[in-house]
C-alpha cells in the first residue's frame, strides 16, 4: 500500500488513546479504512491530487474540442473502415461526451489554481493559451467564466434568455428545472453571455440569439460574467398540485418568452409546479408524463390579467358592431315543446353565473371507501300516487305545497313543471343515498352540476359527448343498407321498448302505401292507405316527414300526432334527424363543454352505444376503488 495510506493508519492509530469513550466510532473507522471500496476510493483520490497529472493537463487540448475535430475529420473520410466507424460511435456517444466535458471542467479548475499562484490574474473559468480558451483584455477585469455543455439531438438546453433594457446585455432569464442547464449546474439565472462558440452576442437582439442557440449541437460553449451568489434566488421545488381549467397552446401564444419552451395544457390536466419564482411564467410538468418534461406555463395571475383584457376588447368590438343600428336575429326552427322551468335562486345564481377567470384549482388525491354500490337518484314530484307505483320506488310524492316550500327555502339542485304537475332533485334525496353508503348516480341539468360540485358531495363528473357528424349520421339514422342493418336492428329494439312504456304514453304510428300483412292490424303497426291517399298528403304538407323504401310510401302525419294527443296520453314521435339536427346538437355539445368542460373528470364519445356504456361502468369502478385528485378544500 502508499506511503500516504500508511501514514493515514498511523494517524488513526495515535488519536486512538484519544477515543476512550468512542470505541465503536474508532472501530468502525478502522475497519472502514482496511475495506476494499474506500482503498479503491483513496487510490482515486491520489491519482486525481498527483502534481504531474495536473501539468500533463495543461499541455493537453480541450479534449470535447478534439473529439468533435476527430468526428468531423472522420465524417469527410470516402471510405472509413470498420475501426474507424466504432470510434466515431464511440465518441458521439452521449456518456463519451459527458465524461470528456467533466475531464475539461476539472483541468479548468486546475488551470485557475495554477495561473492564480503564479500571479496571473484570469476568470473564474480559467483563461487558456493559445491551444486553450480564448479570453480578451477585458476578461482580466472581469469573473469571466467558460461553460461547456454537451447538446445530443433536438434536446433544448433548457434556458431562456432576454435582453436587460438598461445594458443591452443578453442575460439568462430563466433556468427549466430538470433541463439540461439545471442538471449541469453551471449556468444561474442573471448570468451575462458574451459570446457562444466564440460568437459574440453583444449587441445581437433575443431574438437572434435564440436562433444562434437552436441550432447548436454537440460541445457548446458558453462565456459568461457570472451573476453573484448573493444576488440569486433559490426557490424550492413546490409538491403543488394544480388542475388546469383552460386549454393553452404555447405556439399560439405571442407573449410566451419562448414559445418552445411552453408546455401544453388540456382542460384537466393536472400540473406538478416546480418553481413559481417568476410572477407570470411558471414552471410546471404534467403528473401523467412518463417523460417528465417541464415547461412553462401562464402563472394564475398572469391568465386573469389575459382574461379581464379578452373581456373588455370583445365588450368593445360588440359595442362597435351593435353601433351599426342592425340587429341580427337568428332564425329558429320549431321544436318540441319544453318544460316549464323555473330560475335558480340568488345563492344558486351566484355560483354557477360568475364571470371568474378560470386558470387554476389546486387539488390533492382523494381515496375513497371500499364500496361498489350504486344508486339512481329518484326524482320528487307532486302527482298523485297510481296503483301500481310505491313511494320511494318510482318517485317520492309529495303534496305540491311541500313542493312549492322546497322551491323557495332553495331545497331543490333543478325542478320544473310539466303537465301541472311539478318535478325535482331535491338535496335531501341525495344525502338520503350517501347515507346509505352506496354510490350516488344522478343525472342533472349542467347549471345544477355546479351547484353540486362541494366538499359534502365529492362529485365525479362524466360528459357524454356527441360523436362526429359521419358517426351521428351512421348510427342516428334509419337503415339504409344490409351492412348496417345488424346496428339498426339493436336501434329498432330499443325504440320498440319505448314504445310499450305503459298505458300513459303512446307512440305516433306511420302511415304507409304498403299492403298489409296477415299478422298485422290497421292502427296497430301502422296506418295503411293507398299511394295516392299519401301522395295527396304530401302535396297538401300534411306530412312531418315521408320517404320511399321498396317502392313503397311511409310518412308520419300531422293528423296521427293529433289522434294520440286527443286521448289525454303523452305523445311519444319517432323522426328521421335531419342533417341541420345533427350540427345542432354538435354545436351544443361544443358550447356546453366550453362552459363547463373545467369541471368535467371525464369525457365519454358516446360513439357507440356498447363501447360508451362499458367506459362508464369501468369509470364507476375506478371511482369506487381508486385514488382520485379533487380539490384539496374537498379534504379539509
Amino acid at each position: 500500500m502508499s506511503e500516504a495510506f500508511q501514514r493515514l493508519i498511523s494517524c488513526l492509530e495515535e488519536i486512538r488513546g484519544k477515543l476512550e469513550n468512542s470505541k465503536d466510532d474508532f472501530r468502525f473507522l478502522s475497519s472502514y479504512f482496511h475495506s476494499q471500496e474506500f482503498k479503491n476510493l483513496f487510490k482515486v483520490h491520489t491519482s486525481v491530487s498527483t502534481k504531474d497529472i495536473y501539468r500533463n493537463t495543461i499541455e493537453r487540448e480541450n479534449a470535447s474540442e478534439m473529439a468533435t475535430q476527430v468526428l468531423d475529420t472522420l465524417g469527410n473520410l470516402a471510405q472509413p473502415d470498420e475501426e474507424l466507424c466504432e470510434l466515431a460511435q464511440l465518441l458521439s456517444n452521449v456518456h463519451i461526451q459527458g465524461m470528456l466535458s467533466a475531464y475539461d471542467r476539472v483541468a479548468e479548475i486546475d488551470v485557475s489554481q495554477q495561473n492564480q499562484e503564479s500571479g496571473t490574474v484570469i476568470g473564474d473559468g480559467g483563461q487558456r493559451n493559445e491551444n486553450g480558451y480564448k479570453g480578451s483584455d477585458s476578461d482580466l477585469e472581469l469573473a469571466v467564466k467558460y461553460v461547456r455543455l454537451i447538446k445530443s439531438g433536438k434536446e433544448p438546453l433548457g434556458a431562456t434568455v432576454k435582453c436587460d433594457e438598461d445594458t443591452g446585455d443578453i442575460v439568462v432569464a430563466r433556468i427549466l428545472r430538470g433541463g439540461m442547464v439545471d442538471r449541469s449546474g453551471t449556468l444561474g439565472v442573471g448570468d451575462v453571455i458574451q459570446e457562444i462558440n466564440n460568437q459574440s452576442v453583444i449587441g445581437k437582439t433575443t431574438n437572434e440569439v435564440v436562433e444562434i442557440m437552436e441550432r447548436l449541437s454537440g460541445s457548446v460553449l458558453f462565456k459568461v460574467i457570472p451573476m453573484k451568489a448573493v444576488d440569486r434566488k433559490s426557490t424550492a421545488d413546490t409538491k403543488v398540485r394544480l388542475r388546469a381549467l383552460f386549454n393553452y397552446d404555447p405556439a399560439n401564444d405571442d407573449l410566451i418568452p419562448c414559445k418552445e419552451a411552453g408546455l401544453p395544457l388540456v382542460k384537466g390536466d393536472i400540473l406538478q409546479v416546480v418553481s413559481r419564482e417568476d410572477p407570470n411564467w411558471w414552471q410546471a410538468r404534467k403528473e401523467d408524463d412518463v417523460n417528465n418534461t417541464i415547461g412553462l406555463v401562464p402563472s394564475k395571475q398572469f391568465q386573469e390579467k389575459r382574461f379581464l383584457f379578452d373581456r373588455l376588447f370583445a365588450e368593445t368590438e360588440n359595442h362597435k358592431h351593435s353601433s351599426g343600428g342592425v340587429n341580427h336575429v337568428k332564425n329558429f326552427r320549431w321544436r318540441k315543446r319544453k318544460k316549464k322551468e323555473h330560475k335558480l335562486s340568488d345563492a344558486q345564481k351566484d355560483e354557477t353565473d360568475g364571470d371568474k377567470a378560470l386558470t387554476y384549482e389546486e387539488v390533492t388525491m382523494f381515496s375513497p371507501v371500499n364500496d361498489k354500490h350504486r344508486l339512481v337518484i329518484l326524482i320528487d314530484t307532486s302527482r298523485r300516487m297510481r296503483p301500481y307505483e310505491a313511494n320511494g320506488r318510482e318517485y317520492y310524492f309529495v303534496s305540491r305545497t311541500t313542493m312549492e316550500n322546497y322551491a323557495q327555502n332553495s331545497k331543490f339542485i333543478e325542478y320544473g313543471e310539466f303537465r301541472k304537475c311539478l318535478y325535482g332533485t331535491s338535496v335531501d334525496s341525495i344525502k338520503r343515498v350517501i347515507r346509505t353508503g352506496k354510490m350516488c348516480i344522478l343525472k342533472v341539468q349542467p347549471k345544477a352540476a355546479k351547484i353540486l360540485r362541494r366538499k359534502e358531495y365529492k362529485p365525479y363528473f362524466v360528459y357524454i359527448k356527441p360523436p362526429s357528424l359521419e358517426t351521428l349520421r351512421s348510427t342516428r339514422v334509419t337503415v339504409k343498407n344490409k351492412s348496417d342493418r345488424r346496428k339498426g336492428m339493436r336501434y329498432f329494439k330499443v325504440w320498440s321498448r319505448i314504445c310499450r312504456l305503459g298505458a300513459e304514453s303512446n307512440a305516433v304510428l306511420q302511415d304507409t302505401s304498403r299492403r298489409m300483412r296477415p299478422y298485422e292490424a290497421n292502427g296497430r303497426e301502422y296506418y295503411f292507405v293507398s299511394r295516392t291517399t299519401m301522395e295527396n298528403y304530401a302535396q297538401n304538407s300534411k306530412f312531418i316527414e315521408y320517404g320511399e323504401f321498396r317502392k313503397c310510401l311511409y310518412g308520419t302525419s300531422v293528423d296521427s300526432i293529433k289522434r294520440v294527443i286527443r286521448t289525454g296520453k303523452m305523445c311519444i314521435l319517432k323522426v328521421q334527424p335531419k342533417d341541420e339536427d345533427l350540427h345542432d346538437m354538435i354545436k351544443a355539445g361544443e358550447v356546453l363543454e366550453q362552459e363547463y368542460g373545467h369541471v368535467f373528470d371525464l369525457t365519454i364519445v358516446n360513439d357507440d352505444l356498447d363501447n360508451a356504456f362499458n367506459q362508464l361502468r369501468n369509470a364507476l369502478n375506478r371511482v369506487a376503488t381508486q385514488p382520485m385528485w379533487v380539490p384539496i378544500e374537498w379534504t379539509h
